[in-house]
């Protein structure tokens, strides 16, 4: 007899969104959509070759009178780039347990990755930054039960594959303060381009400019005038256009409308004390605090709801994009590590939607 359908449910976090139907990190664990799987005769159990034949090494026993259960939980306990693992609540009557893996919410498409008598599975065979859709059905000399739940995830991007992308869209901004320009102090600083070619940075580096304002991608030499488009003094930000020449095409850097959570990992991309691109990794130590910053454009300013990272900044970071594991920049760098507390503090990314830049 066929067991009546079972709605499913899904363990989710706050996601933000990345275009591909799933709604993206904040920056944990990325559990993407809802589904609802129901046995009928359309729409199976994807057939596989080793489960009769697993299943087969116990024909000679009694057949049990009661068909197994599949889960009615399943949880994924981690995730990263390449690997996740699942866990879930075993089930009446089942002596072994089918997992299933796909890259849609299609159980039809999906492949057995695993059969197993334990209730957790690790997967070491992933892609980064791909979404994955897992079933897990409970067996047992009787047959093999209809998947009960369906549970997804986005693994993890890599730090090298996030700096190669986005190298080109990380640029170097000089201003200068006197009129003479290049005979003149200037304040050098850090910025990253996003959707529409805008670029965005700290409103403390353009403050005081009087001469110019000049862009530089890509470790380049080839300077970009730039005007000032929108400006935050309360937060600190500032959005700039190139004029009077075409700039570079390069990737723009998608922004994460939620903020990570303490803990989460991070990477800063910037032009620390003038010299060459760098980056660097580390975790989010807060995303609460308070900073009262002068200096450069801005007098005694109390800043407040700032990311606070022990990922190093120093002097020239200002303005950089403060990336989480999708690639998307949780936060716009605003002030170096200092004192030797290793602590250095981000503006949120959600507040460039105020420019309806998100």
């Amino acid at each position: 007899m066929k067991r009546p359908p079972v709605a499913v449910l899904l363990i989710a976090t706050a996601v933000c969104s990345l275009g591909i139907g799933a709604a993206i990190p904040s920056l944990t664990h990325r559990l993407v959509s809802t589904h609802t799987f129901a046995a009928s005769a359309s729409v199976g159990v994807p057939a596989t070759g080793n489960t009769s034949q697993a299943l087969a090494s116990g024909s000679s026993l009694k057949k049990p009178t009661t068909p197994a259960a599949s889960p009615l939980s399943v949880i994924v306990a981690s995730f990263g780039s390449s690997d996740a693992t699942l866990s879930w609540i075993p089930s009446s009557h089942a002596t072994q347990y089918l997992v299933y893996r796909g890259t849609s919410p299609n159980l039809a498409n999906a492949q057995v990755v695993a059969q197993t008598s334990s209730n957790r599975f690790d997967d070491t065979n992933l892609q980064p930054n791909t979404v994955y859709y897992y079933w897990v059905a409970g067996s047992n000399q009787a047959g093999v039960a209809s998947p009960s739940r369906c549970v997804s995830f986005q693994t993890y991007d890599r730090w090298s594959n996030i700096r190669q992308k986005y190298a080109r869209s990380v640029v170097k901004v000089l201003t200068y303060d006197t009129i003479w320009g290049v005979f003149g102090s200037g304040t050098v600083g850090s910025g990253f381009v996003v959707q529409g070619g805008y670029i965005v940075t700290n409103y403390h580096i353009i403050d005081r400019w009087n001469w110019a304002i000049d862009v530089f991608y890509a470790n380049g030499t080839k300077k970009y005038h730039a005007r000032i488009v929108h400006v935050d003094k309360a937060h600190d930000l500032a959005v700039l256009q190139i004029v009077g020449a075409t700039p570079p095409n390069v990737p723009p850097v998608p922004l994460c409308d939620a903020l990570p959570q303490k803990g989460n990992n991070v990477a800063v991309m910037g032009y620390p004390a003038n010299r060459p691109l760098a980056f660097t990794t580390g975790t989010v130590n807060d995303v609460h605090s308070t900073v009262n910053v002068s200096g450069d454009g801005l007098s005694n300013v109390t800043l407040s709801n700032l990311i606070a990272t022990n990922a190093r900044s120093v002097k020239g970071n200002s303005g950089s994009p403060l990336f989480n594991r999708y690639g998307q920049a949780v936060g716009v760098m605003e002030s170096e590590s200092v004192n030797g507390s290793h602590i250095a503090y981000a503006v949120p990314a959600s507040l460039l939607a105020q420019w309806g830049i998100q």
